[in-house]
């Protein structure tokens, strides 16, 4: 999921969408999950590429994300897709949700024109709407506390998939700050220089053995392992020299 903040029209008020309250927690709910610049998802063992405005999940997903039945999930996904608010993609494990215009709505300082669909108009995000009554004062507003932790959607979407996998091995391990687990994924990036796929990849074999899926039950303690995982994992990978047999000496030689 994204980190920070997106734009949303106050004209979304007069949308028929703000007056069905399913559909419209569906709508934000993929709105701020969507990615805001083009990437990589990672679900399960797949890697999937994504443009921004795009996010990849499923309805049992959704469902658990905004409390709304998978019944309920499913006819709002439908409504907005026939409103041409967003897009689905499916495939066999997920599907892919594209927000329509998420390009022009996003950009600073985008005008609404008469020339979009309706229901395009009424949820595209511009900046530059003032409230008259507020005009001639000084303009305050609340800037959100930035993390003291660096990492971007792909790391932190790592942080999250580790998280899971340990979260299978130790049921009772409480939410560590994966703000920190995603800072160190990016460390091992940066830092380490190592590709974060090739580390996935140690780390599913350090999770399915029966000693290091114990041990490993951090992004940090991956990171402070991970030579000596990786010469195991690939060592458990190649297949042993078989030795030569002697051929018995035949007499006279």
């Amino acid at each position: 999921m994204s980190y920070g903040w997106v734009k949303l029209h106050r004209q979304i008020l007069r949308n028929p969408i703000f007056q069905n309250d399913k559909l419209f927690r569906v709508f934000v709910y993929l709105l701020l999950s969507a990615r805001h610049t083009d990437g990589e998802q990672l679900i399960g063992d797949t890697i999937v590429p994504l443009k921004a405005g795009q996010w990849a999940t499923g309805r049992i997903a959704i469902s658990r994300d905004t409390g709304l039945t998978q019944q309920n999930v499913r006819t709002a996904i439908n409504k907005l897709e026939k409103l041409n608010i967003l897009t689905i993609k499916p495939t066999t494990k997920f599907s892919v949700f594209s927000i329509v215009n998420w390009e022009k709505y996003q950009q600073d300082n985008q005008q609404v024109t008469n020339s979009q669909p309706t229901s395009n108009q009424q949820v595209t995000t511009n900046n530059n709407d003032k409230n008259e009554e507020n005009e001639n004062k000084p303009s305050v507003s609340a800037k959100p506390k930035p993390s003291k932790y660096k990492f971007n959607d792909d790391q932190m979407n790592f942080a999250k998939a580790v998280y899971a996998k340990v979260k299978e091995v130790t049921p009772q391990m409480k939410e560590p700050n994966i703000e920190s687990w995603a800072n160190t994924a990016r460390l091992m990036v940066e830092s380490d220089k190592f590709l974060l796929i090739d580390v996935w990849n140690v780390f599913q074999w350090a999770n399915s053995d029966n000693f290091w899926r114990t041990n490993i039950l951090s992004v940090s303690k991956l990171r402070e392992k991970y030579p000596e995982l990786k010469a195991k994992s690939q060592g458990a990978t190649e297949k042993p020299k078989q030795k030569p047999v002697e051929r018995p000496r035949a007499f006279g030689e």
